[in-house]
């Protein structure tokens, strides 16, 4: 007979750990980084080759537990077509109308039809390693390698996205 189960069992998240990580079910302490990408075409060899070196020495100094994570997010221009909205209810000048209407268009079409991609670096770590994990990630901000940290609202929403993959953030 199969035994049938239910949400409880199957995600791993079961508190909140020192205010902005997660606590997990085999006692290991989860947290979320954003990875800045960077535009590969824009650099130099040198700086690609330096990029590279910088986190094959995190990943070899790195002993725990890590996941790197791709998600797409909806493009969200709310505040851009609210602008161009203000403006176009403002405009003096009719040969302008036509130029802020098409840029209100351009916008809604991308918050429909575009995604952002973004990267996250996860960490698990047990409750003990927290700390000494927590000093390599800040020496990799300061490499190469662009972490940045985010916040608690931000990580729900993260691991809302990767427990609900089909639906809309």
């Amino acid at each position: 007979m199969i035994k049938s189960l239910t949400t409880r069992d199957l995600i791993q998240v079961i508190d909140y750990y020192k205010g902005d990580k997660f606590l997990l079910k085999d006692n290991k302490v989860l947290d979320i980084y954003a990875i800045q990408s960077v535009d590969l075409n824009g650099l130099s060899e040198d700086e690609i080759s330096r990029k590279i070196y910088s986190f094959g020495n995190f990943l070899r100094g790195y002993h725990f537990d890590i996941k790197i994570v791709s998600m797409n997010f909806p493009t969200v221009t709310i505040k851009q077509q609210e602008y161009i909205r203000q403006r176009i209810n403002q405009c003096l000048n009719p040969l302008c109308i036509p130029y802020l209407t098409q840029k209100l268009f351009d916008l809604e079409y991308l918050e429909k039809n575009n995604t952002d991609t973004e990267f996250y670096l996860m960490t698990f770590t047990k409750k003990e390693e927290d700390i000494s994990s927590k000093e390599l990630i800040y020496r990799l901000k300061d490499s190469e390698f662009n972490l940045l940290k985010i916040n608690l609202d931000k990580k729900k929403q993260i691991l809302f996205k990767l427990c609900n993959q089909n639906s809309r953030v």
